[in-house]
């Protein structure tokens, strides 16, 4: 069999280090941490032996923060305390016995941090405050950067007595020593501001008290920002010459590539909008400048791309998270052969970005098992024949896992392709990341062997024909009547390719994503003139930041009219009447079409009840929309909860798993 992916496969040397392939996890928050003991926990455990296991070459621990005025608002362990380097050893032993390198990363997060939490004034270089959160700093003095150098070399030396082999500082998109460097957050005027120099001095001293405690047995990288893309930042001129700075010091054994910042969100986490290697230029630059290997990024999430990036020596090794945190796997199955059976991460931002903005633990909209033990499967003990009904996201993936634990499924679907909401969704605007996750699924259900039956409407007699014990009603849920007369529901409108002319979208209970991309998608089509009426009081802040800051720029850019605070209400000659929600002063706008997303009402009840009705008939379930209309994430975790095989974690119910017991049992 032909190697395709050959640079991938092959090891490279990081200072002291030696990787067994190309593929890197980086780091990233998981938040998994307790405020009250700010140590690793077993959910971090679980977490990165399942990505060792799954091949990757090196495993970068999420930020640990170095004191305790330097945490933000989501619990990250205090690296500086000795009670982290038992939980820390247990993540060392166990990744090493997957036969990879473990690497931690440490950071105090300065004008980043939270008062809230700290409750001590936030330090910086100077007064100037992040530009997303604009809190003004306490400047340092030198009393400041002894303290806090002395906090990094604390948590550099508890790593190594945890058998850490990498030590990161972080001098990314958040963190005080990228704040050194950047003009927007460090106007001093003496040594410590001013000149690259200048502005290099603070890192550049705890690089090296950092390596003078961890010795030359360990390898000391930093995780540098290399543009922060945004107006009064730094940008890749400056960034090369960072990194040149940090490969000519001597100090550092390899750069991880970062772009961007909290205000330029899209450029840390991009959003499925954003195109695939987005990053290359800008860390092919800063490879060509600092004389040590880099670790790449930048939504890599094929292994085709990845293997030409190490293959035209862009870059040393690729660093992925998102697309890890998606697939554990991707490693092994890539260099093992089977690329195809990677579940792709598909950019949503949902319950990885979105939960970390919101200080809860990450998890992944397609993979549920994300801290809550990973793998939780078991085979099935008494195998069933289960019927599906409905192949959305939801019956998609209960055919999937069912078949996958041993039953044998049949998934009826009443139209002509699989997907449900998430096949328009991937049509529209900015969201073609969901259909690559579509046709894994599609490959998924035919290596399991179920047998999907597609145009087909599931009734009494052809589910009845397939003598099950099991029906899971997957069946998702329909859009009401329009409560604005002549209005089109957005499904039939995006189902008929959208409109031109003076299109509005009226929020009648449902935002979020599908609403925005709608929106969009109409402006980039060319409609005369687009516009949203919503209630809310701000347009686009029902979606994670990253996806927020691209797809209002673009709505913006598109001169899309946002009216926020307003309700529809009626159309009549071409007028759309709005009314504001607080002061009662109706508007009238010019509309040739008029677009209503409302709250969905859940389908199958007849069926649930035809089925119910016969005696000895089968036991029927239901999950995703055809329970309560929500979102991909909560579908999918709803097929996995049929077949959960783990005890649920601190916090985590379900009115699902008691009546659902008998699928695994």
């Amino acid at each position: 069999m032909t190697d395709r992916f050959p640079a991938l496969r092959s090891p490279i040397r990081l200072g002291p280090v030696s990787l067994r392939n190309r593929i890197v996890l980086l780091p990233h928050g998981l938040f998994f941490a307790a405020w009250d003991r700010l140590i690793p926990t077993d959910r971090h455990l679980d977490y990165y032996r399942a990505r060792a296991a799954g091949g990757v070459a090196m495993v970068c621990v999420e930020s640990t923060v170095v004191s305790r005025d330097g945490q933000q608002s989501a619990p990250l362990v205090l690296s500086s305390d000795p009670r982290c380097v038992e939980g820390y050893a247990r993540i060392a032993d166990a990744v090493h016995t997957e036969g990879a390198v473990v690497s931690g990363q440490l950071t105090h997060y300065g004008n980043q941090a939270s008062q809230t939490v700290t409750g001590a004034p936030l330090l910086g270089p100077s007064t100037l405050g992040d530009p997303a959160l604009r809190e003004p700093a306490r400047p340092m003095d030198a009393d400041d950067r002894e303290r806090i150098t002395a906090d990094f070399v604390a948590g550099a030396r508890n790593l190594v007595a945890a058998g850490f082999d990498v030590v990161d500082l972080k001098v990314a998109h958040d963190g005080l020593l990228r704040q050194y460097l950047s003009p927007l957050c460090n106007d001093r005027q003496d040594e410590y501001g001013g000149s690259i120099a200048n502005r290099m001095r603070y890192p550049l001293e705890v690089a090296a008290a950092v390596r003078a405690a961890v010795g030359p047995g360990v390898a000391l990288s930093v995780r540098l920002v290399l543009d922060e893309r945004l107006p009064g930042g730094y940008d890749l001129a400056d960034g090369v010459a960072f990194a040149a700075g940090f490969g000519a010091s001597g100090l550092v054994d390899f750069v991880m590539a970062d772009l961007g910042i909290w205000a330029s969100m899209p450029m840390v986490v991009a959003p499925m909008s954003v195109p695939e290697g987005y990053a290359t230029p800008s860390v092919a630059a800063a490879a060509q400048a600092c004389g040590v290997p880099v670790v790449g990024f930048g939504r890599i999430h094929t292994p085709e791309a990845a293997e030409r990036l190490v293959a035209e020596g862009t870059v040393g090794a690729v660093g992925m998270a998102r697309e890890l945190i998606a697939e554990p796997d991707f490693a092994r199955k890539v260099l093992g052969g089977r690329p195809e059976t990677v579940r792709p991460c598909t950019a949503c931002n949902q319950l990885c970005v979105g939960n970390g903005m919101k200080g809860l633990p990450v998890s992944c909209t397609v993979n549920p098992a994300v801290g809550y033990g990973e793998a939780r499967t078991a085979p099935a003990r008494a195998p069933m024949r289960v019927v599906v009904v409905g192949g959305g996201p939801a019956g998609m993936e209960a055919s999937r896992l069912l078949a996958g634990v041993g039953h044998q499924v049949t998934l009826f679907e009443g139209g002509v392709r699989l997907g449900g909401q998430l096949l328009v969704a991937a049509e529209t605007g900015g969201r073609t990341g969901w259909q690559p996750y579509l046709d894994w699924l599609d490959r998924e259900l035919a290596a399991a062997g179920v047998d999907v039956r597609t145009g087909t409407l599931a009734d009494v007699g052809s589910v009845g024909a397939c003598d099950p014990d099991l029906v899971v009603l997957a069946c998702g849920s329909d859009a009401p009547p329009s409560t604005v007369p002549g209005a089109v529901t957005l499904e039939d409108y995006l189902r008929a390719g959208g409109h031109g002319g003076r299109v509005v979208f009226a929020d009648m209970g449902a935002a979020g994503p599908a609403l925005w991309s709608a929106a969009l998608h109409a402006a980039m089509r060319g409609a005369a003139a687009v516009s949203v009426v919503t209630p809310l009081p701000a347009a686009v802040a029902d979606v994670d930041a990253a996806t927020y800051v691209d797809l209002y720029g673009e709505l913006v850019r598109r001169d899309v009219t946002m009216m926020t605070d307003h309700q529809a209400l009626a159309l009549a000659d071409g007028t759309l009447q709005a009314v504001n929600v607080y002061s009662g002063v109706v508007t009238s706008l010019h509309a040739d079409t008029v677009v209503v997303a409302a709250q969905r009402r859940t389908a199958g009840h007849a069926l649930e009840a035809a089925l119910r009705a016969r005696a000895g008939g089968p036991r029927v379930v239901r999950i995703g929309d055809a329970v309560v209309p929500r979102d991909a994430a909560a579908a999918v975790r709803d097929a996995y909860d049929l077949v959960d095989a783990r005890p649920r974690p601190e916090g985590r119910t379900s009115e699902l798993r008691d009546p659902l017991h008998f699928v695994r049992s």
